[in-house]
C-alpha cells in the first residue's frame, strides 16, 4: 500500500511523523485548492445588463404615492393657511368693533 493509506480509515498506518507529514501535505494541498478557488456568484452588473435593466430601477409606484402625499400636504397647508387668514381677518373686525363700541378690554 501507499503510504498514508490504510485499510481501516481509523487507524494510523505509520509512525506519528509520517502521519503528520502526510496530514501537512493533505493540509497543503487543502489551502492551494481553496486559493484557486473563484466564487461562482457574480455580485456586480455588466455594462449590458446595467443598460437593459435602467428602466426598472425607476420607482414608479413610490414616485406615485410620494405625489399623492405631496399633493395632500400642499392641499392640508393650503386649508391652514385660508383659517389662519380668517381667523386674523375676524379678529381685527372684533378689535375694530370694541374700539367704535368703547368696550375695551
Amino acid at each position: 500500500m501507499a503510504p498514508g493509506i490504510s485499510l481501516d480509515p481509523r487507524r494510523p498506518v505509520c509512525n506519528d511523523k509520517v502521519e503528520e507529514m502526510l496530514r501537512n501535505k493533505r493540509l497543503q494541498a487543502h489551502k492551494q485548492n481553496i486559493a484557486r478557488s473563484r466564487s461562482l456568484i457574480q455580485n456586480q452588473w455588466s455594462v449590458r445588463e446595467e443598460t437593459k435593466l435602467q428602466v426598472s430601477r425607476k420607482n414608479a409606484k413610490k414616485e406615485v404615492l410620494e405625489e399623492e402625499r405631496f399633493s395632500g400636504i400642499e392641499k392640508e397647508n393650503r386649508r391652514l393657511l385660508g383659517r389662519m387668514q380668517e381667523i386674523e381677518r375676524k379678529g381685527s373686525q372684533k378689535a375694530v368693533a370694541q374700539l367704535v363700541l368703547g368696550t375695551g378690554p
